[in-house]
């Protein structure tokens, strides 16, 4: 089974606000089935649009929080809450590996919990500040990887390549000893062997106010699931 692990852990200094609360549709619109509304400041923040996205993926999510987590957390619609695995990361200033640490940890236990073999179990990692990836693109990213499920899969955009990136159980031991703010991309890079596809939406994050305000300006309908 893959879990998709949406990395929502971090500070985002440069940003200088909540990052995950950030309004990131201003005037947009959503469509579900027949009825079409302005989205709701609640609706638009980046954490609720991110999981209404990825929510129609067949995939069990387990949600990374650390930084004003409670309120990220108070924040989440109802709806998505239900269905998702909420992690506090309470040392989520030591780094990125804390948080990839979290995930292995998380998984492990709801593998065993419900009498699952791990050895079959992927972790997929989103970084929550993407908002141009879709969730067609991480089912691409799922497709290819289970081709051939023994390797990394992971994304290739403006000649290299990085997160969402899938990693099987085989290789968390090697995300145990990472450190600080270390992610998986050396690891990766190690291997003799990898898949990788090219999905141009992973290149576009936010990190600052001025990168918000230009994701603010584009005109978006979104589609509900």
């Amino acid at each position: 089974m893959i879990y998709l692990v949406l990395l929502a852990a971090g500070q985002g200094a440069r940003f200088g606000d909540i990052k995950q609360l950030a309004p990131i549709y201003v005037n947009a619109k959503a469509n579900s089935q027949h009825n079409e509304h302005k989205l709701t400041h609640t609706e638009a923040q980046l954490i609720n649009v991110q999981l209404q996205k990825f929510s129609s993926l067949a995939t069990p999510i387990v949600l990374i929080l650390g930084y004003q987590q409670q309120l990220i957390k108070n924040a989440i619609k109802a709806e998505y809450k239900q269905h998702i695995t909420c992690v506090n990361n309470n040392s989520w200033q030591t780094g990125l590996s804390s948080s990839i640490q979290c995930a292995v940890t998380t998984v492990r236990n709801l593998t065993k919990r419900n009498n699952q073999d791990d050895s079959q179990s992927a972790l997929l990692f989103v970084p929550l500040d993407l908002p141009c990836l879709q969730a067609s693109d991480l089912q691409k990213l799922i497709d290819q990887y289970q081709t051939s499920p023994t390797q990394i899969c992971c994304s290739e955009y403006q000649n290299q390549i990085g997160s969402p990136a899938i990693i099987p159980e085989q290789y968390w031991p090697q995300l145990l000893k990472l450190k600080g703010d270390q992610g998986a991309l050396k690891l990766i890079k190690n291997q003799a062997h990898y898949q990788k596809v090219a999905l141009p939406n992973a290149a576009y994050d936010i990190d600052t106010q001025a990168q918000l305000k230009a994701m603010q300006a584009l005109n978006f309908h979104i589609e509900s699931p």
